[in-house]
């Protein structure tokens, strides 16, 4: 039982966690591509590494045999959709400017890598990336959900430690 700081979430959708309750109670269900430890290095989170070949060009590799809870194996495809969805205007992720802006393409370029290409050299994305703004949800919920995903009535998809049960709206979110 936790009692939030700033109050129930607006939304559990990760492209629109951007306050301290949104981002402490999906930090426990959806995990990123990458950690940030206490000393502020990083760690593989969902990605087994990350490789820069040159400053405008990162190649993640995918952790093999991640599922999501409900059993679906986590995909390029998913990876890719999930960091796509901050580039789309129309989603309006709170992530976009500035920890996006100069993202120019993401792409799947192997059955576990994706290339992220920059429009300029970007120091501070693959830190992001241990933020919501690098959490990876199931493609097919996503969609399947569509403007209800993350909301009481459509609820959430993640790979983390604890599972999304319910959300009652004014009163709890439970997870087991």
């Amino acid at each position: 039982t936790w009692n939030l700081a700033n109050g129930e979430p607006a939304s559990l959708d990760w492209i629109l966690a951007y306050s301290d309750s949104e981002n402490a109670t999906l930090a426990n269900m959806c995990e990123s591509l990458m950690v940030q430890n206490e000393d502020m290095t990083l760690s593989p989170g969902l990605a087994e590494r990350i490789d820069r070949p040159d400053d405008k060009t990162m190649v993640i590799t995918i952790r093999d045999g991640v599922k999501f809870w409900n059993g679906a194996p986590m995909t390029t495809e998913d990876v890719v959709f999930s960091l796509s969805r901050n580039l789309d205007p129309k989603a309006g992720s709170y992530w976009a400017s500035p920890f996006y802006d100069r993202v120019d393409s993401i792409q799947a370029t192997g059955d576990r890598q994706v290339t992220v290409r920059f429009k300029q050299p970007d120091a501070i994305f693959e830190r992001m990336l241990s933020t919501a703004a690098g959490v990876i949800g199931n493609k097919q919920f996503v969609e399947h959900a569509g403007s209800a995903y993350g909301t009481a009535s459509g609820g959430i998809m993640c790979t983390g430690p604890l599972r999304f049960d319910s959300w009652k709206p004014g009163k709890t979110i439970e997870m087991t």
